[in-house]
């Protein structure tokens, strides 16, 4: 959401410069139609993730007691670009000893086991013996899923840590091209807004280095909550303070 904010508050000043652009003749006017209907459609489309954006705050908030104007101050940044773990058949049987889910089903089977055992007044031998096969049954389910849920898990923090780390090679790229804008801002070779929506100008290199930045940010976000769903799943500390900064 902040990116699409920072974008459409970047082509409303850019659209000043394509009117001054188009009443010198050096732009159409479908060329500025277009980019006007594209400012405009950038504006709802933020509009409505601000509104989605307010109704989980105010969802939140009713939840924690909070007053209608409660506005929740998130500081905490991932910073975790890599999860070291073992290989996934190592993963997948400590997932197979470990996890909350097979452990419960599993407590579910030894309960249903030492029952067939009970005499139990108008529970019969035969039902007995279906609570058991249905426990049995359950368990066997409950190692697939923790067996697949692991596979894809851990396909996921692969993928992840390969998108993090081009994307910081993108946001590093981004803040030399930067760099290099600045320095020629400073001695008149670029302007702040370019007339010319094809050419990089300082402002929208400016804008790039931060939807970047946000970029990596989010990617970060996502292995630290896949990792923390991995972790869970195979009995590891779920939450390390180094995984975040403030």
């Amino acid at each position: 959401m902040e990116a699409i904010r920072l974008t459409w508050e970047n082509m409303k000043n850019q659209q000043r410069i394509y009117a001054i652009a188009k009443g010198a003749g050096l732009t159409s006017d479908i060329d500025y139609n277009k980019y006007k209907f594209g400012l405009n459609e950038l504006e709802k489309g933020y509009e409505a993730l601000k509104a989605k954006y307010e109704g989980s705050v105010a969802a939140l908030g009713a939840l924690l007691g909070q007053s209608h104007y409660w506005e929740p101050k998130l500081t905490s940044r991932a910073v975790l670009e890599k999860y070291e773990r073992h290989e996934m058949t190592v993963e997948i049987n400590r997932a197979l000893s470990k996890s909350i889910l097979v452990l419960q089903q599993k407590a579910l089977l030894d309960i249903a086991e030492t029952q067939k055992y009970w005499i139990l007044p108008n529970v019969s031998t035969d039902l007995r013996n279906i609570d058991l096969s249905m426990a049995k049954i359950d368990y066997e389910q409950a190692k697939r899923t923790a067996r697949s849920t692991i596979e894809s898990l851990y396909h996921g923090l692969d993928a992840l840590e390969g998108q993090i780390e081009a994307a910081q090679l993108a946001y590093d790229n981004a803040v030399k091209d930067l760099e290099v804008a600045k320095l020629k801002y400073e001695i008149g070779m670029t302007s702040r807004y370019s007339m010319n929506p094809s050419e990089d100008s300082l402002a929208s290199l400016e804008l790039n280095v931060i939807k970047k930045g946000l970029e990596l940010e989010s990617l970060k976000a996502d292995l630290a909550s896949t990792k923390a769903m991995f972790a869970y799943l195979t009995g590891k500390e779920v939450y390390t303070p180094s995984d975040w900064r403030q």
